[in-house]
């Protein structure tokens, strides 16, 4: 075998990505585990149609018909991990499926051409990994960037407000956050307003953001988080034109640029098993924003649905805590995908959907590190705890792991007590969002119960 197991993890795309592989490597969640000295195969189970899986020895190389956008995904890596782990599981394949061996052919061929043109910048990729602009006779495949999402004249406004936004954030350091105590909403209010007739609307409405945070304990802090991205969104925008085509995507929209949902509902989507595992409704001056959190059981993949409505007008879907569909969801162009919208729900399982979550808080934290590293902008993330006790201390509330690491929690009103007795002080699972540097709880329980 050439293909050794230290290979095989160095192909994860993440840590998080590897946990998931690991918990994909057990014998009962397969069927038709078969294999000779160049690949290995079978189906993964699912509520609906199984999963065709490979693994090619000799490249390493993978195939899955799941619909993660993670490459290799869970379920490759968790077949290669338990043919080191439990090998006895696999019998001899003498037949090797018709859609495995036209991979494998495939894969020989594309290097046996690379080795003939001797051409350094050769790159294989897999067939679930071939670009759309490398297959014969199909589109090419659409590139998110400035010019798919916005025109040059839009990026021009946006920057001729730049320049007041600088100046703006260079007094507010210069004179100190201090400053704002006395007539800070006002000037918050003033700048806000520009912002938006500059075209920056998400900007003047983080400005604006901050007028309910002064005064309170910790308010310092809040804004100075906020004038630090700002500031580092400000310098990306100016350069806009020059970083990888994602990266202006996510600066853009995070300017203030919408991207069309029509746009996004051209494209395929991501198709999975969705529970919906958080609810937030909040009110933003004459809007009521709604954040809904779906986990997919069989991708692994967090997806934050981000609905308005304007007055007292009600929201198209309804969605409650613990229900679960199948559908698929579009994600957002960015580069760390989080935001998506809902293209077809087609049905309810028949049974309820597994969902991983995280069971160490050590795992979560480096998650966590790994978001932030590919998208510093990030402000809110999903965190599911399979196992997490919650924790009252020197009038404070964690959570914490059965090692007793722990991570600071912010609840309001009885909500943690209401936790802590659900528990009875034994683990649960919980699920909320992180933000900042404290978990704002949604839901919990062994049923992920609703949180308010």
């Amino acid at each position: 075998m050439i293909l050794t197991k230290q290979q095989l993890l160095a192909t994860s795309s993440d840590e998080t990505n590897t946990e998931r592989a690991r918990q994909c490597a057990n014998v009962w969640r397969w069927d038709n585990l078969e294999g000779n000295e160049r690949a290995v195969w079978g189906e993964y189970k699912t509520p609906g149609k199984p999963f065709i899986v490979a693994v090619d020895l000799h490249g390493p190389g993978f195939k899955c018909s799941c619909p993660s956008r993670k490459f290799p995904c869970k379920h490759a890596l968790g077949l290669g991990l338990l043919l080191f782990e439990n090998n006895g599981s696999f019998k001899a394949g003498n037949e090797i499926p018709e859609s495995i061996e036209s991979w494998l052919e495939k894969r020989d061929k594309r290097a046996a051409k690379a080795k003939s043109d001797a051409d350094p910048t050769f790159v294989e990729y897999e067939d679930a990994d071939i670009p759309n602009s490398l297959r014969e006779g199909e589109e090419k495949e659409k590139i998110w960037d400035a010019s798919t999402i916005t025109t040059e004249k839009r990026i021009a406004e946006m920057k001729s407000g730049l320049i007041e936004l600088e100046v703006w954030l260079e007094d507010l350091m210069r004179e100190g956050i201090a400053s704002l105590e006395s007539q800070g909403a006002e000037r918050l209010f003033n700048i806000s307003t520009r912002m938006v007739d500059a075209k920056l609307g998400s900007i003047g409405r983080r400005l604006r953001g901050l007028i309910p945070v002064l005064g309170q304990d910790n308010w310092h802090e809040q804004v100075m988080v906020t004038v630090g991205e700002l500031y580092l969104l400000m310098n990306g925008l100016k350069k806009v034109e020059t970083l990888p085509p994602l990266f202006q995507t996510e600066i853009l929209t995070l300017a203030g640029v919408n991207i069309k949902k029509d746009n996004l509902l051209a494209e395929e989507g991501t198709w999975d098993i969705w529970q919906v595992m958080g609810v937030f409704t909040g009110r933003e001056e004459q809007l009521t924003v709604r954040r809904t959190w779906l986990m997919g059981e069989n991708t692994g993949e967090s997806a934050l649905l981000l609905d308005f409505a304007f007055g007292n007008q009600g929201f198209d879907n309804h969605w409650k805590v613990g229900d679960a569909f199948e559908g698929g969801l579009v994600f957002y162009p960015s580069v760390f995908p989080q935001r998506a919208i809902l293209k077809a729900k087609e049905g309810v399982p028949s049974e309820p959907p597994v969902i991983n979550g995280f069971q160490t808080i050590e795992k979560f934290q480096k998650a966590i590190a790994e978001a932030i590293a590919k998208n510093p902008w990030m402000t809110n993330f999903p965190a599911f705890f399979e196992k997490a006790i919650p924790v009252f201390e020197d009038e404070d509330w964690f959570l914490a792991d059965e090692s007793g690491a722990a991570i600071p929690m912010q609840v309001k009103d009885l909500m943690g007590w209401k936790m802590l007795a659900i528990s009875g002080g034994n683990p649960i699972q919980v699920f909320g969002e992180w933000r900042g540097n404290k978990l704002y709880p949604m839901s919990w329980g062994d049923e992920v119960l609703q949180s308010s």
